[in-house]
């Protein structure tokens, strides 16, 4: 007798990859989008939702291996974007680390850049000797290009969501040009003394928070 060969509908793939990546199970989905095309773009919505850029353990001078491990997994990253730039399409969370070396361009911000319709940004200052302190980065001596890159993501139409831990010096006319914003959470973060002319078009807060949540 010939094997017969049943064909789920796409909705049941969709189903089985949406319960893997609520489980955690990346590897998984990972081993999915590799076998099946039909599943390839369901695969991708859930692999790359969420860009989390934030190390576990210290970072610059005291970590300086944690430091270069950590700027060869941004290369590896820009690589893959880069071959195919419509994978920021699925990026819907970014939590960045803002290092020293951010201060200057970087190849990696062009990725940030193209991140179009991410909802939820959180930025954190420098971790310093494995995590026992903590060094706020001042947003004026951050370089133009991340500047420009961050700015692009809270100016998005799909935006809603930020974070700022360790901060200072933070634009207001940014938030203020963040229409859709709806939540904002500060820790340890400051602003600068910009002024607004109409806020008439600004951003309509429902919760506002003075606690890290990442």
């Amino acid at each position: 007798m010939a094997r017969q060969t049943i064909t789920l509908p796409t909705e049941i793939h969709d189903i089985i990859v949406g319960i893997l990546a609520e489980e955690g199970d990346v590897k998984t989905v990972k081993i999915l989008a590799r076998t099946c095309k039909s599943i390839l773009p369901t695969c991708r919505s859930h692999i790359f939702a969420t860009l989390d850029l934030v190390p576990i353990q210290g970072l610059d001078n005291s970590c300086d291996d944690t430091a270069d491990t950590f700027s060869r997994l941004l290369e590896n990253l820009r690589r893959v974007f880069a071959s195919n730039p419509s994978l920021t399409f699925y990026v819907r969370k970014v939590y960045y680390m803002i290092r020293r070396i951010d201060d200057k361009p970087q190849d990696f911000h062009s990725v940030l850049k193209g991140c179009s319709r991410v909802k939820t940004l959180g930025l954190r200052g420098t971790i310093h000797d494995a995590g026992t302190y903590r060094t706020s980065v001042d947003w004026l001596n951050v370089s133009a290009s991340l500047r420009a890159a961050l700015a692009s993501i809270l100016h998005s139409p799909y935006f809603m969501e930020l974070h700022l831990d360790h901060i200072s010096n933070f634009p207001i006319r940014i938030l203020a040009g963040s229409r859709n914003l709806s939540h904002l959470t500060i820790d340890a973060a400051d602003f600068q003394d910009d002024v607004v002319s109409d806020w008439r078009c600004g951003p309509t807060l429902r919760a506002a928070c003075t606690r890290p949540l990442f």
